[in-house]
């Protein structure tokens, strides 16, 4: 899934408007529909707000590989996340 149909998912998960998402993040509801239809990208800092919106990390909504319509496949993504955490925290002694 793409970012923007992510957007679309969650929102409809949630059953709130686009106008209501819009409102809640501070993020105009033209950006909102654009970021829906794929027909720009979401920049950091309203991605970051989106998924604060729905209690998410933004790399969710950002990374393609993560199956957001499967909590089998969001556990297996977040047990990926943590294994890349933990080989870093290994390989610079954090």
């Amino acid at each position: 899934m793409t970012v923007g149909e992510k957007i679309k998912y969650f929102r409809n998960q949630y059953n709130v408007t686009q106008r209501q998402l819009a409102e809640s993040t501070g993020i105009c509801i033209s950006l909102i529909k654009k970021y829906e239809t794929n027909r720009t990208i979401p920049n950091l800092h309203h991605l970051k707000q989106i998924a604060k919106f729905f209690g998410i990390v933004p790399e969710m909504l950002d990374d393609e590989k993560c199956d957001i319509t499967s909590k089998k496949a969001i556990q297996k993504w977040c047990n990926r996340q943590i294994n890349k955490y933990e080989y870093l925290k290994n390989a610079f002694s954090i």
